[in-house]
């Protein structure tokens, strides 16, 4: 997808006309193809972050009644390479995103008796405390990469707020928050 297009274009006869693999390329196709990189990637994510430790960086936001989370992971990989006809190694930082998803949302009832379309269980929406930010860090490192989450976090990153400093107690890690987030903090209390 050149030019920041989104997914869809290769429906578009235009863009198909210009195409070289005019057959192949439409949206179940592209689909498939993202799928399969998805897997080539967790690979590659779960060979280099097992046997090292290191940071989760981390960050949330809400989106009618659905609240997402991003998660990054930070470690430092050796990396193997020549220098002037020797063998050397160096220390490469690396960031890659393990997830961004929902953590839970709100759960919609149909009620056929009253010929409503859909309501709105509000008594299962979404827990925003720290536990189950922790236990959905846990879900993901577990279940997408096989790594136990405790034993490999060393640092908690994200901005400064009482859930964030709850998950770093939670993990029995440092917490470190964004210095941008406490600039913008200062600022607005100046404001």
């Amino acid at each position: 997808m050149f030019k920041s297009e989104p997914l869809h274009i290769v429906e578009d006869s235009d863009f198909r006309a210009l195409s070289i693999a005019k057959d192949k390329f439409n949206r179940k196709y592209v689909k498939e193809v993202l799928f399969k990189l998805v897997e080539i990637v967790e690979v590659r994510i779960v060979a280099a972050i097992s046997g090292n430790v290191g940071d989760i960086m981390f960050d949330g936001w809400s989106r009618q009644g659905t609240h997402y989370v991003g998660l990054f992971v930070i470690f430092m990989r050796k990396v193997d390479f020549l220098y002037r006809r020797h063998q050397a190694v160096k220390e490469e930082l690396c960031m890659p995103l393990l997830s961004v998803c929902p953590m839970a949302t709100a759960v919609f009832d149909t009620d056929e008796s009253l010929n409503e379309e859909q309501t709105v269980n509000f008594t299962e929406a979404v827990d925003f405390s720290a536990k189950a930010h922790v236990e959905h860090f846990k879900s993901v490192f577990l279940s997408f990469y096989s790594i136990d989450l405790p034993e490999w976090v060393v640092c908690a990153i994200a901005n400064n707020c009482s859930t964030n400093h709850a998950i770093g107690r939670l993990l029995n890690v440092p917490f470190i928050g964004y210095r941008s987030h406490k600039l913008n903090l200062q600022v607005e209390q100046m404001v």
